[in-house]
């Protein structure tokens, strides 16, 4: 949609939408307004629907989630299961990617590895398709004592941003 702004339909504009007015217009009904003419100083704008936010967290089984945002799962194999939230509903279509922390010398490096300056990066490692059948996918989360994790969502239309989880470490040598 197209509008065209001249210096005078502005304040009428920030009265529609509520910017500052007490104006008994409603932003969800439409007025017309007078054509700008050809010859005017008026700027043309293009309004497009923005993507709306998206929250991604991950859940684990066993364990418990610790204040610095880690999970310590006591030694034991824990599965990990992503969640997707956009305008408090679960979201079912999209790519969660499953990173871990690693280098080119050794695979399984702590968060803080990928979060500094040095030679670790966050890898691919599973790709997961959300569906109405399975918004919730798991993984394994592997058999290394401490290896540090995050999930990026990915979507598949353009009603949803991209976003990425805190980062977050799988701590097998803690207790329960």
């Amino acid at each position: 949609m197209k509008i065209r702004i001249g210096a005078v339909v502005v304040a009428s504009i920030f009265a529609a939408y509520g910017c500052g007015s007490s104006s008994p217009t409603s932003p969800t009904t439409p007025t017309a307004t007078p054509p700008t003419p050809p010859d005017s100083s008026a700027a043309t704008v293009s309004t497009q629907a923005q993507p709306a936010a998206v929250q991604v967290s991950v859940s684990v089984s066993p364990g418990t989630l610790s204040s610095d945002g880690d999970w310590c799962t006591g030694g034991l194999d824990a599965t990990l299961t992503a969640h997707v939230v956009a305008s408090q509903s679960e979201v079912t279509e999209g790519t969660i990617v499953w990173q871990a922390c690693g280098d080119n010398r050794q695979r399984g490096l702590p968060k803080e590895a990928c979060d500094g300056h040095g030679g670790a990066r966050w890898d691919d490692q599973v790709l997961s398709t959300l569906s109405p059948t399975d918004p919730t996918p798991s993984i394994y989360g592997g058999p290394l004592p401490l290896l540090g994790w995050r999930l990026v969502y990915r979507p598949s239309g353009g009603g949803l941003k991209r976003a990425t989880s805190e980062p977050f470490n799988i701590d097998k040598t803690c207790s329960l």
